[in-house]
């Protein structure tokens, strides 16, 4: 499950199918086709056999008769993911034999290290490789005007994530309002609220200052995806608390806990079974008992 984050900075691509293109162009220097029409389309990158391999997003790019000139894969990457390297040439290789138009890929980042790693050639052997097209926050601007905000909101919106911890991004806060008023209100509201979460202490209180006024978005219903993905988020932040309670207890009585004891209780998801873990915890000998199965689930 995508972290809350991960799947604003997708949306913010998808409300705004144009951005991609954009920035690709402008922030790094790729050379599109010209076209009059960026949309999305199904993000599933199917194969003849499984698994099913999904992207973040796809844009398709056409001319002013609609006919297919290219399209852009925008994956959104937090963290290092080694499957990745694995997936993505597959992403390209498939999407461009179904549309058979050129592919670029596509990688937003919010952390600068996070860029390095993603924009690294990915080697397929002998002389073949896929280059992805990375944007990261030394691409992202620290000042936007009033003007470009209403312009273009998403813009505001994605390059506030990518400085979120840096007091230079103060010229991105004051822009937010005008970017919040171009947006509908199930957006704005999503945006927002992820905003304040991620946003450094200083810059968080100057947002706050400036969208007094929006505090009704607040109070809106939450969009069907972000009530799942933020359900889903403090599920795992309770099995998480669960998980090294497990753990403590065990350590406070003095049980050793080998490195794959450790691994299988923090990557454990499930409330019922971690509770059963920490019951068994209280009196158990080893830790190895305490993740064992139980008999019903033999």
């Amino acid at each position: 499950m995508p972290s809350v984050e991960h799947q604003v900075l997708v949306e913010l691509f998808r409300a705004r199918p144009s951005l991609a293109p954009m920035l690709l162009g402008q922030a790094l220097q790729v050379s599109l086709p010209t076209h009059s029409v960026a949309a999305p389309t199904s993000a599933t990158l199917d194969q003849l056999t499984p698994p099913e391999f999904q992207a973040d997003l796809v844009i398709e790019l056409r001319d002013e008769v609609a006919a297919l000139l290219g399209a852009i894969i925008v994956e959104v990457q937090l963290g290092r993911d080694p499957d990745k390297v694995f997936a993505r040439p597959v992403y390209v290789a498939t999407l461009r034999s179904r549309l058979r138009v050129p592919v670029w890929l596509f990688v937003v980042c919010i952390d600068e290290s996070i860029a390095r790693w993603a924009a690294e050639p990915i080697e397929l052997g002998g002389q073949s490789r896929v280059v992805p097209m990375v944007l990261g926050p030394a691409e992202m601007p620290f000042f936007i005007d009033e003007a470009t905000a209403r312009a273009v909101p998403e813009l505001t919106i994605a390059a506030t994530f990518a400085h979120a911890d840096d007091p230079r991004a103060e010229g991105l806060i004051r822009a937010i309002p005008a970017a919040l008023d171009l947006l509908d209100a199930t957006h704005a509201r999503a945006y927002l609220l992820a905003l304040r979460k991620c946003l450094g202490p200083a810059l968080r209180m100057l947002l706050e200052k400036l969208t007094m006024s929006t505090d009704f978005l607040v109070d809106l219903p939450a969009p069907p995806w972000l009530e799942k993905l933020e359900a889903a988020a403090s599920a795992r932040g309770e099995a998480r608390g669960e998980a090294l309670a497990v753990l403590k207890v065990l350590e406070a009585r003095g049980v050793a806990v080998g490195d794959d004891v450790r691994a299988r209780v923090l990557q454990c998801a499930d409330l019922p079974t971690l509770d059963r873990w920490l019951k068994r915890a209280l009196t158990a000998r080893t830790a190895a008992t305490v993740v064992r199965p139980s008999r019903s689930s033999r």
